[in-house]
């Protein structure tokens, strides 16, 4: 067992650097040092690290990270998006003095696998245990201090050093921002006057912002921290933990307040409870007189400052160091002799090896899922306006919940769990990749029935052999298993027509046909594969989506018991580009017409195919919307699914979603069926030929009375009331959310297709679609 350390910012080096040190060498094994932020240069005594890796950005080590099942030391997890995929235990130490701030993301995917907090203070270890009980925590004092704590600092300086630092510009809260733009005009003064001699500092990220502007007035440029430790007789600073550091080897500060720091808002330390660790100096007008009063250093100041030391650090005796390099060295290997649990990356990989390859007893699981549900009653139970939800929190639960539930073989329970997030919250792009997995997850495939009737699935194939295996399986692994398997390659330019070949070959014991034909588009493509099917029903699955594992078999069933359906309409996962969920509702005509109804892999009967004489190959596109007006004008009506059942992948702008083509697209389709739309007004059908066909997710509809928004900082994602009012209540009850109240439109479309062919002269038909009408009221 050895122990790795990894840092990408220089002020994070200084912090790990003093503990890997005090770390026996027997159990030192990489540092890990990225240079995507500073050079190698800025980071002081490098030479000094024997075991390092030097790094230009995280993807060169990624594989090495992400294999090692070592313990990993870091110095934040504040949006650090490379720890998402990380599976192996991880030890914080936290790089400065603990400032927290009310109503700010946990970073719950961040720290999954963190198991050791190493902290400065008791006050801060009291906050961790609250925000993260599951982790062990140890208050050390401040490592980077240990320098300046074993030995008191005496300077000599004939005149007094006066460095002044800002922190950058983070603009999470008003507390976290910046006031460098507030009192850029005491640089000028500072750098005029003659008294003092003056350092300018900056945290790193807004240094090289400062440097002309301290290089402008003649103020020597000082970039490391240490250097300003060992030369400055005072300190000023905004606001930043350094505020603390400096003042903890007895030397003044001076605070800078901002204008927009609330001073009704109490976040702890610098804000407000400790703000006197030093002169507090409210206007740039007058930082001179601030820095006259800290020099004098009054009793009083003295006391103030060290009162706000000792709550900031547990020890200043130059041990923090060692304290930290004897917590991590129990803590590996305690992990070494007695395994934890720890949850997997967030990557598909990181999913997909998890679910089929990991050992965790059922006990653990269930433990965690209990766990994971209480967060979430928890959370939502807190939930109104005036308490904003970081959503990615709550997210952390609902996508562990889902995931313990489909390695335990829950999978509807794991549907319902993320059904239920994307209902109320919107999309993610890390829960779906769990979604797609629970939806994709082999259920028990019943016996071939012979009496069963075939469902025969087509895909069409034009140059998408990158993702065919995926759709392909998809098929494979359906619980029904009388289906038979059409490709039909549309004269595809890259390797795609191999791939098939090699999947057909793959899957010899599965019914499975290819076709090749010169490039003829998708309308053609689609016809193509139906005309040589012979299943009683279709799916046409585009060759880069993928069906849930029970798609075939409940919408079998579902058209078996209702023989005036004629086709079903899947509960549709959007993935890639966007993450949605199309919750389709039930047929309505007039719908219909403004918005297409139903996907492509909707799964029909062949005799609704026949009547409608297929797809329209003449058009541009939409061929697939105009096939289901067709179906309805024929009198046929569609149900959806209960479950989302269908992965529709968001790639690159598609062709349909170019302005052209798709005003083209629905000028075809008004053209076709003009009957339809006489009763629009010439605005109406401008507004229909500039929606796209997802405009059920525009901001016109998400801004729609009945899809509110509530306030969600800082992202403000939309959050639907009504849908949330509801799954909130059931979670709260523990009970299963209720069925939506059906609204059958067959019979008012019936009556107006009944009236359209009595205007026509069609009486038979007319009277055909009033008797329908009649029976379906």
């Amino acid at each position: 067992m050895s122990i790795d350390f990894i840092v990408w910012e220089r002020h994070h080096f200084d912090h790990l650097k003093p503990i890997w040190q005090s770390i026996p060498d027997n159990l030192k094994g990489t540092f890990f040092i990225i240079t995507q932020h500073d050079n190698s240069r800025d980071f002081t005594d490098l030479n000094r690290i024997k075991n390092k890796h030097i790094a230009k950005s995280f993807i060169e080590i990624e594989d090495t990270i992400l294999s090692s099942q070592n313990p990993l030391v870091l110095a934040t997890f504040y949006k650090v998006d490379f720890l998402l995929g990380i599976n192996r235990p991880m030890v914080y130490v936290e790089h400065g003095a603990g400032q927290t701030y009310i109503d700010s993301p946990l970073y719950y995917f961040e720290r999954k696998n963190i198991l050791l907090d190493i902290l400065p203070s008791k006050r801060l270890l009291e906050i961790f245990q609250l925000r993260y009980p599951y982790s062990v925590k140890r208050a050390v004092g401040c490592p980077a201090l240990d320098k300046w704590h074993a030995e008191p600092i005496f300077l000599s300086n004939p005149t007094p050093n006066i460095a002044l630092s800002f922190h950058f510009d983070r603009k999470t809260l008003p507390e976290t921002r910046s006031a460098y733009l507030y009192f850029k005009s005491a640089i000028k003064a500072l750098g005029l006057q003659n008294r003092w001699k003056i350092l300018g500092h900056g945290h790193p990220r807004i240094i090289d912002q400062l440097s002309p502007i301290y290089a402008e007035y003649k103020i020597e440029i000082v970039r490391n921290f240490d250097n300003i430790m060992n030369r400055a007789d005072i300190y000023i600073c905004d606001n930043s933990s350094t505020l603390f550091e400096f003042a903890s080897t007895d030397r003044p500060v001076v605070v800078l307040n901002a204008p927009w720091y609330r001073r009704d808002i109490e976040h702890g330390l610098r804000f407000w409870e400790h703000a006197d660790v030093g002169v507090n100096c409210d206007h740039p007008d007058d930082l001179l007189d601030a820095i006259e009063l800290a020099l004098a250093d009054l009793p009083e100041q003295q006391a103030k400052r060290n009162k706000a030391v000792k709550a900031v650090y547990e020890y200043t005796d130059g041990s923090a160091s060692q304290r930290a390099a004897n917590a991590i060295v129990e803590f590996a290997s305690s992990w070494e002799s007695n395994p934890g649990f720890l949850y997997p990356g967030t990557t598909e990989k990181g999913i997909r090896t998890f679910l089929s390859h990991s050992r965790i007893l059922p006990e653990t699981l269930a433990f965690k899922c209990e766990f994971h549900k209480k967060e979430i009653l928890k959370a939502i139970s807190l939930i109104n306006e005036s308490n904003p939800l970081h959503i990615a929190d709550i997210e952390f639960h609902f996508w562990a919940l889902a995931l313990f539930l489909c390695k335990l073989g829950k999978n509807a329970e794991a549907k319902k769990i993320c059904t239920d997030f994307y209902l109320s919250f919107g999309g993610s792009e890390i829960l779906s990749t769990v979604f797609r997995q629970v939806l994709l997850a082999p259920s028990q495939s019943k016996p071939n029935d012979t009496r069963a009737p075939i469902v025969s699935v087509v895909i069409p194939l034009y140059n998408q052999g990158l993702f065919l295996k995926e759709s392909v399986m998809s098929v494979v692994n359906q619980s029904y298993s009388n289906w038979e398997l059409i490709i039909v390659n549309d004269g595809s330019t890259d390797d795609s027509l191999e791939t098939a070949q090699n999947l057909a070959q793959r899957y010899s014991d599965q019914p499975i046909t290819i076709l090749d034909q010169t490039n003829k588009g998708k309308g053609c493509t689609r016809n193509r594969g139906v005309s040589e099917s012979i299943g009683r029903y279709v799916c046409i699955l585009d060759a880069d989506d993928m069906l849930g594992s029970t798609y075939l078999e409940e919408a079998v069933s579902c058209l078996e018991q209702n023989p005036e359906a004629g086709w079903i309409t899947p509960i549709t996962l959007q993935f890639g580009r966007v993450h949605h969920i199309f919750y389709h509702f039930d047929f309505d005509l007039k719908e219909m017409l403004t918005v297409c109804p139903s996907p492509i892999t909707s799964i029909f009967r062949r005799e609704l195919w026949d009547e409608v004489e297929g797809f329209d190959e003449t058009m541009t596109d939409r061929e697939d919307w105009e096939f289901w007006i067709k179906a309805a004008e024929s009198g046929w009506s569609s149900l959806h699914t209960e479950t989302p059942q269908f992965m529709y992948r968001i790639q690159e702008k598609r062709f349909g979603e170019r302005s052209d083509v798709n005003i083209n697209s629905k000028l075809e389709i008004i053209q076709r069926h003009p009957w339809w739309f006489k009763s629009m007004s010439r605005e109406q059908l401008l507004s229909l030929c500039g929606q796209f066909s997802t405009c059920n997710f525009t901001p016109e509809i998400l801004n729609a009375p009945n899809v509110q928004k509530m306030t969600d900082l800082p992202k403000n994602r939309p959050i639907r009331k009504r849908l949330f009012k509801q799954i909130k209540d059931c979670w709260m009850a523990q009970n299963s959310l209720a069925p939506q109240p059906v609204v059958n439109s067959k019979a008012t479309s019936l009556l107006r297709l009944a009236a359209h062919y009595a205007e026509k002269g069609d009486l038979k038909k007319a009277e055909r679609y009033r008797e329908a009408a009649l029976k379906a009221k």
